[in-house]
């Protein structure tokens, strides 16, 4: 869902200058209702581990051998 770009359709905005304009009222209200509420904003969300370290952890988890049904 972009946000921005259905206030701009529903709204007729045209003009490249004003949906710059409207994007960034859209996002500024966004980011005030984000505090008001007390979520945690984009830049204050911590660092996520690399993707490529990502699927090595998970192409090692696919190698080790699961649980056996004999064990039941």
């Amino acid at each position: 869902m972009n946000l921005a770009a259905d206030v701009i359709s529903k709204e007729q905005v045209k003009g490249e200058a004003r949906c710059v304009q409207t994007n960034k009222a859209v996002g500024q209200r966004v980011r005030h209702a984000m505090t008001e509420s007390g979520a945690t904003l984009p830049e204050n969300l911590p660092l996520e581990a690399p993707i490529k370290e990502v699927k090595k952890r998970l192409d090692e988890q696919k190698k080790l051998p699961g649980p056996s049904d004999s064990s039941i």
